[in-house]
């Protein structure tokens, strides 16, 4: 949990059990603990992706959706949370028990809105404005209002079922990808549409992938006068089988940024909230050429499988 963080339940969780929870009885649990938190994927050229979120719903399967009342507004910069790393949105709210078909995440983001005016939220987490707004590195002082399409009226639907076991606690992550879904089309007047593709995952049902970048990879393509570079280093996920001829950016699962933070000399990625199951990974400079050098890499839950960048060439058997 971040520090001094303040997630959209924390305030409420007393008022929404009682909302939600339903019967029980001293010695018969029909509630369990739900936790939800956001985490993203890189957006190359972006410096935040700032998002209010103002309302939570669930669908239990079978029954009417139910709206998480009195929530805190949150403002939250999802590129602050990449790789294994997340921001709550809600920590240990009681609800019923039981399967639910989707969570509805509300969001402060309308055509012609004010996001990325005035001053941040007092418990923004990683945003420089106020409201729903993008930041590009070309333009350090120029916030783009973000849009999210039938965002006020259905906000970011995720279709995906879980399920809150009696008496115990689950805790989901909402994985957003925005490096597919952030356009400038025309006539909208400098607003950006945000059309995320997101997983909701269960934390306990997840892993990583790791691994390092060969700089020869990359170095190439960096003007060396200074100038910044041509190559924005990307690893993508696909689903097993994917050929290097096949592959599209938009087919991916995930992605991850490679960055060098720690040492100028070495490059590294990591790709989190993976379900287990075997994966194929491509490294790409410009998310349409991919490396030849496909790697295959088995998601353990609760591990982190490393693969590095170009893939060793097995050797014939002889």
């Amino acid at each position: 949990m971040i520090a001094g963080y303040k997630g959209l339940g924390i305030l409420s969780a007393t008022t929404m059990a009682v909302a939600l929870a339903g019967c029980s009885s001293d010695d018969q649990p029909f509630t369990g603990q739900l936790s939800l938190a956001v985490s993203d994927g890189p957006v190359h050229n972006a410096t935040e992706v700032c998002l209010e979120f103002n309302e939570i719903e669930i669908k239990k399967a079978g029954s009417a959706a139910e709206t998480m009342t009195d929530l805190t507004l949150q403002q939250i910069n999802l590129l602050s949370f990449q790789g294994m790393n997340s921001a709550p949105l809600f920590i240990d709210v009681e609800v019923e028990a039981g399967e639910y078909d989707w969570i509805r995440l509300g969001v402060n983001a309308v055509k012609n809105g004010n996001g990325g005016q005035g001053e941040p939220l007092e418990d923004s987490v990683g945003c420089s404005y106020g409201g729903s707004y993008v930041l590009f590195e070309d333009e350090p002082d120029v916030p783009y209002n973000a849009y999210v399409p039938s965002g006020a009226q259905t906000g970011l639907k995720i279709n995906s079922k879980f399920v809150v076991a009696q008496g115990g606690a689950t805790s989901m992550t909402a994985e957003f990808d925005l490096q597919k879904t952030l356009t400038e089309p025309p006539g909208l007047d400098g607003d950006i549409i945000v059309r995320p593709s997101i997983r909701l995952v269960n934390d306990l049902e997840v892993g990583a992938v790791t691994g390092m970048v060969a700089d020869d990879l990359i170095a190439p393509t960096i003007d060396v006068s200074g100038g910044s570079a041509a190559c924005e280093p990307t690893v993508f996920v696909f689903a097993d089988g994917t050929g290097p001829g096949s592959m599209d950016m938009l087919e991916s699962i995930a992605s991850a940024m490679v960055k060098n933070d720690a040492d100028p000399t070495v490059y590294e990625y990591t790709v989190g909230y993976l379900q287990p199951g075997e994966y194929d990974l491509a490294f790409s400079c410009d998310a349409e050429n991919f490396d030849p050098g496909v790697g295959d890499v088995t998601i353990v839950a609760g591990q982190t499988a490393v693969l590095d960048f170009p893939v060793p060439v097995e050797e014939p058997a002889e």
